[in-house]
């Protein structure tokens, strides 16, 4: 390979995965958000406290898959992308 495509090659993955680790900071804060929030709730309404537990939507369960699915996107994305620029010859501009 040579050093122009591997170069781009190497761009290209630092880009994508910038992107699905700003992804990953996302949902990490809105999580971070959401147990505040169950947390508060729960301290003012001690006697709701197992009706609160149910209600609550982003537990670690749901966090794992939404971040595996974020994982499986940017790696699929990357994958496709550098098998698609196996069909280009790249130069850089001198």
């Amino acid at each position: 390979m040579n050093k122009d495509k591997e170069l781009l090659e190497f761009q290209v993955v630092r880009s994508i995965t910038m992107v699905y680790k700003n992804c990953l900071n996302l949902i990490e804060g809105l999580q971070q958000e959401h147990d505040i929030q169950f947390g508060k709730l729960k301290k003012s309404m001690p006697e709701k406290k197992e009706l609160l537990s149910q209600a609550e939507y982003l537990d670690r369960a749901q966090f794992n898959f939404l971040r595996k699915k974020i994982l499986d996107s940017g790696n699929d994305v990357k994958r496709e992308l550098i098998s698609y620029m196996e069909n280009f010859d790249i130069k850089t501009k001198e």
